[in-house]
Protein backbone atom coordinates (compact mmCIF):
# COMPACT_ATOMS: atom_id res chain seq x y z
CA UNK A 1 0.00 0.00 0.00
CA UNK A 2 1.40 3.81 -0.45
CA UNK A 3 0.17 6.31 1.88
CA UNK A 4 -0.11 10.09 0.89
CA UNK A 5 -0.36 12.48 3.77
CA UNK A 6 -2.88 14.85 3.57
CA UNK A 7 -3.73 18.05 5.12
CA UNK A 8 -6.68 20.29 5.52
CA UNK A 9 -10.34 19.34 4.07
CA UNK A 10 -13.24 19.85 6.58
CA UNK A 11 -16.44 20.99 5.71
CA UNK A 12 -15.06 24.07 3.91
CA UNK A 13 -11.60 23.10 2.43
CA UNK A 14 -10.49 20.11 -0.07
CA UNK A 15 -7.54 18.40 1.56
CA UNK A 16 -4.53 18.87 -0.17
CA UNK A 17 -1.09 16.34 -0.16
CA UNK A 18 0.69 17.16 2.65
CA UNK A 19 4.19 18.54 1.82
CA UNK A 20 5.71 18.55 5.44
CA UNK A 21 5.38 14.82 5.77
CA UNK A 22 6.64 12.41 2.58
CA UNK A 23 4.20 9.83 1.03
CA UNK A 24 5.41 6.24 1.84
CA UNK A 25 5.09 2.60 1.08
CA UNK A 26 3.93 -0.06 3.49
CA UNK A 27 3.08 -3.89 3.40
CA UNK A 28 0.20 -4.76 5.46
CA UNK A 29 -3.48 -6.59 5.37
CA UNK A 30 -6.22 -4.85 3.34
CA UNK A 31 -9.93 -5.78 3.84
CA UNK A 32 -12.61 -4.38 1.40
CA UNK A 33 -16.64 -4.99 3.19
CA UNK A 34 -18.80 -7.76 1.54
CA UNK A 35 -20.70 -6.14 -1.40
CA UNK A 36 -17.92 -2.98 -2.16
CA UNK A 37 -17.51 -2.46 -6.18
CA UNK A 38 -13.66 -1.97 -5.23
CA UNK A 39 -12.88 -5.47 -6.60
CA UNK A 40 -11.09 -7.25 -3.89
CA UNK A 41 -12.77 -10.40 -2.19
CA UNK A 42 -14.89 -10.54 0.37
CA UNK A 43 -14.14 -13.66 1.73
CA UNK A 44 -13.74 -12.22 5.23
CA UNK A 45 -15.61 -13.42 8.54
CA UNK A 46 -15.33 -9.20 9.46
CA UNK A 47 -17.92 -7.14 9.56
CA UNK A 48 -16.90 -4.46 7.25
CA UNK A 49 -19.92 -2.34 5.66
CA UNK A 50 -20.09 -1.51 2.31
CA UNK A 51 -18.08 1.07 1.50
CA UNK A 52 -15.96 0.61 4.08
CA UNK A 53 -12.05 -0.94 4.69
CA UNK A 54 -9.97 -2.03 7.64
CA UNK A 55 -5.94 -2.25 7.20
CA UNK A 56 -3.57 -3.84 9.78
CA UNK A 57 0.09 -2.98 9.39
CA UNK A 58 2.69 -4.07 12.40
CA UNK A 59 3.93 -0.85 13.06
CA UNK A 60 7.30 -2.97 14.52
CA UNK A 61 8.01 -3.46 10.22
CA UNK A 62 6.63 -0.62 9.19
CA UNK A 63 7.38 2.39 11.14
CA UNK A 64 6.44 4.75 9.23
CA UNK A 65 3.23 3.85 9.34
CA UNK A 66 3.07 5.28 13.22
CA UNK A 67 2.57 9.01 11.17
CA UNK A 68 -0.61 8.18 9.70
CA UNK A 69 -3.34 10.92 10.58
CA UNK A 70 -7.27 10.40 9.88
CA UNK A 71 -8.04 11.88 6.12
CA UNK A 72 -4.52 10.50 4.42
CA UNK A 73 -4.97 8.19 1.44
CA UNK A 74 -4.33 5.07 0.83
CA UNK A 75 -3.77 3.26 -2.22
CA UNK A 76 -3.16 -0.86 -2.88
CA UNK A 77 -0.70 -1.94 -5.00
CA UNK A 78 -2.66 -4.75 -6.07
CA UNK A 79 -6.02 -2.22 -7.07
CA UNK A 80 -4.22 0.96 -8.14
CA UNK A 81 -7.76 1.93 -9.46
CA UNK A 82 -9.22 1.92 -5.69
CA UNK A 83 -8.70 5.15 -2.98
CA UNK A 84 -9.71 4.52 0.52
CA UNK A 85 -9.38 7.53 2.39
CA UNK A 86 -8.20 6.94 6.69
CA UNK A 87 -11.59 7.61 8.84
CA UNK A 88 -10.37 6.03 12.30
CA UNK A 89 -7.36 4.80 13.95
CA UNK A 90 -6.98 1.48 16.45
CA UNK A 91 -3.37 2.06 17.81
CA UNK A 92 -4.21 0.25 20.91
CA UNK A 93 -3.73 -3.25 18.93
CA UNK A 94 -0.99 -5.53 20.25
CA UNK A 95 1.69 -5.73 17.25
CA UNK A 96 -0.24 -3.94 14.46
CA UNK A 97 -2.20 -0.83 13.96
CA UNK A 98 -5.90 -1.17 12.59
CA UNK A 99 -7.17 1.67 10.61
CA UNK A 100 -10.46 2.09 9.01
CA UNK A 101 -10.98 3.10 5.58
CA UNK A 102 -13.82 4.91 3.50
CA UNK A 103 -13.62 4.21 -0.44
CA UNK A 104 -12.63 7.37 -1.72
CA UNK A 105 -12.75 6.86 -5.47
CA UNK A 106 -12.72 4.24 -8.10
CA UNK A 107 -10.33 5.84 -10.80
CA UNK A 108 -11.40 4.25 -14.32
Amino acid sequence: MTVTPMIGGGPYGSPQVDPAREPFDVVGALIVGAGSQVGFSDKSDLQIPDGKAEAYVDPVAWPKIRALKSGDVVRSKDHPTSEFEVERLDRHQVGRLVFRLSVKEICP
